[in-house]
């Protein structure tokens, strides 16, 4: 007599686990004891792992809940808190969803497995609600009520999913007959020494575990199968352009290739140089990326770096902007100027983090000049980004000034002033920052400017650039008036041009 097999084991095998098999079981018959229910469980997987008329990634299913209920007694514990609810006639929550067992009322059937879910009114009224993936638990997983969280699944559970979407006839057969996936598959499953990588279907060459599975004549087929790509004759003339500094070994050297004779210059002319080129690459670009929308790093690292980082860079070796998420040195020891205890609920204070900050390279006193805030994007000058970005930069500039003040002497004082940038997308503006008597200090924001995005207007460039550089003088004034070294000089306009 041939063994008949719970209809449930006719769904989806994804959806195969021991607490809606057990709910499905006391749905149709209460009165289930819970052996007969622990019974009927294993025999079923027995039969279905040994029927060679059922295919074979049910039979992989089977034989993976068979080796998950023999491991622990995680899959009896589920069982036995189902079947216990179950004579109590009380629901039981699995993955925020009721299964009403014995209850009467509304309920709500949960698709092809013939288990009624009752959800909770939540669950039905919250915004943005999931499908039945909620409803789901994974095999071992306790069956109590929990505070809502999102499924996890472990990395056995993915690889042994993603198996059984594979579709054979797309699977990698090597020359000697070998099926690459259902050689890892097999091997994973009966082996408890499987890295993690294996896990994802990785073959890492450096994998000794992986290797072991394969013949050397197959080891090498794997990693040589995909082609290098031969020299063409855009891909040589690259890597002769690149030849020309495999041998150089001075900066001269390097000049000299890239730009012929060793030219005079000034560092503004060789930093508008590099902006020019920079501008010269986004305005020719085919697909024009300065009119397409851009995440914040985008922006940061393709228009502003080389206009506000590079200069910087090239201009003062005592000065440099550090970017992202930087807490400033000077709110942090405001903030906990007080504080004279540590341990629990007297933690160091930090204050607000500024996308870039522009401080002293003196590791001793890391002394504080500017601070950067930035969005992707501007919707105005009066838009609520703009003004909450505006308030959290000067707060950042009240606290740096507050502590350049106390490092130089009261007559002094007056020479201090700092510059923040507020950047938005293309557009830039400087909020500056001074004292008079170091008592009061006057943040006062700069004209407006943008990066141009034609070619046509690229004029708009010429005052973009002297704010900047005009920037980065005011603070080396400043970073002179507290004893470091001003580099850069007085420069008019016509000379800037």
């Amino acid at each position: 007599m041939s063994f008949t097999f719970d209809p449930y084991f006719k769904s989806d095998v994804r959806r195969w686990t021991p607490e809606l098999y057990g709910a499905a079981c006391l749905s149709k018959t209460p009165d289930y004891s819970l052996q007969r229910i622990l019974d009927d469980y294993v025999k079923s997987l027995i039969h279905i792992s040994l029927d060679q008329q059922i295919s074979e990634r049910r039979q992989k299913k089977a034989e993976y809940l068979l080796e998950r209920y023999r491991e622990s007694n995680a899959v009896r514990d589920a069982l036995k808190t189902l079947w216990t609810a179950g004579q109590a006639a009380s629901p039981v929550v699995i993955n925020n969803s009721t299964i009403g067992l014995l209850n009467t009322g509304s309920f709500e059937n949960n698709g092809s497995l013939g288990v009624k879910m009752r959800k909770r009114p939540s669950d039905s009224t919250s915004e943005g609600a999931d499908d039945d993936n909620d409803n789901e638990v994974a095999a071992g997983d306790s069956v109590q009520g929990r505070k809502k969280r999102s499924r996890t699944t472990s990395p056995r559970e993915s690889f042994i999913s993603k198996y059984e979407e594979m579709n054979d006839s797309s699977m990698w057969k090597l020359s000697t007959g070998k099926v690459v996936e259902k050689c890892i598959y097999e091997s994973v499953i009966g082996s408890s020494a499987a890295e993690g990588l294996a896990y994802m279907w990785v073959i890492s060459s450096k994998d000794p575990w992986m290797k072991g599975l394969f013949t050397t004549e197959e080891w090498e087929e794997i990693h040589n199968s995909r082609v290098v790509q031969k020299v063409t004759e855009s891909t040589q003339s690259c890597w002769d352009l690149l030849s020309k500094f495999k041998n150089v070994t001075t900066i001269e050297g390097l000049e000299a290739i890239l730009f012929g004779a060793v030219p005079e210059i000034g560092k503004h002319t060789e930093w508008v140089y590099n902006v020019m080129r920079q501008m010269r690459i986004l305005l020719k670009h085919p697909k024009s990326p300065l009119i397409s929308e851009h995440g914040e790093n985008w922006y940061e690292v393709n228009v502003w770096g080389p206009i506000i980082d590079h200069l910087f860079l090239l201009a003062s070796e005592n000065l440099e902007v550090d970017r992202k998420e930087v807490a400033c040195s000077a709110t942090t020891l405001k903030l906990n100027e007080g504080r004279t205890r540590t341990g629990k609920g007297h933690y160091l204070a930090s204050g607000k983090r500024s996308d870039a900050i522009i401080r002293a390279t003196d590791s001793q006193s890391a002394l504080e000049y500017g601070a950067i805030e930035a969005k992707p994007f501007f919707a105005g000058e009066t838009s609520t980004a703009f003004l909450d970005d505006y308030d959290k930069l000067t707060t950042t500039l009240g606290y740096m000034m507050a502590r350049l003040v106390g490092s130089v002497s009261k007559p002094d004082a007056s020479k201090l002033e700092i510059v923040g940038v507020m950047l938005a997308g293309l557009h830039y503006q400087a909020v500056r920052m001074w004292t008079r008597n170091g008592n009061v200090y006057v943040a006062r924001p700069d004209e407006l400017y943008w990066i141009p995005t034609s070619v046509g207007r690229l004029k708009d460039m010429v005052p973009l650039l002297f704010s900047v550089w005009q920037m980065m003088k005011t603070i080396g004034a400043c970073l002179e008036a507290v004893d470091a070294t001003d580099r850069y000089g007085d420069m008019a306009m016509e000379d800037f041009l």
